[in-house]
């Protein structure tokens, strides 16, 4: 599955990668308490990591 995942402040979104204008597919995954500062992705295991303000 084509996916791209992204934060913006303290969220964290995913989108189909098809086409990156249509934003029918957008879905909020997670809102963290604290703004996100790094974001990765297991594609083995379908697991996302994520730091919040250094923590």
């Amino acid at each position: 599955s084509n996916r791209v995942y992204f934060s913006e402040g303290s969220r964290i979104w995913m989108k189909g990668a098809g086409n990156l204008t249509d934003y029918s597919d957008l879905k909020l995954l997670h809102s963290a308490p604290l703004e996100v500062t790094a974001l990765t992705v297991d594609w083995l295991y379908e697991r996302i990591y994520y730091v919040s303000s250094g923590r």
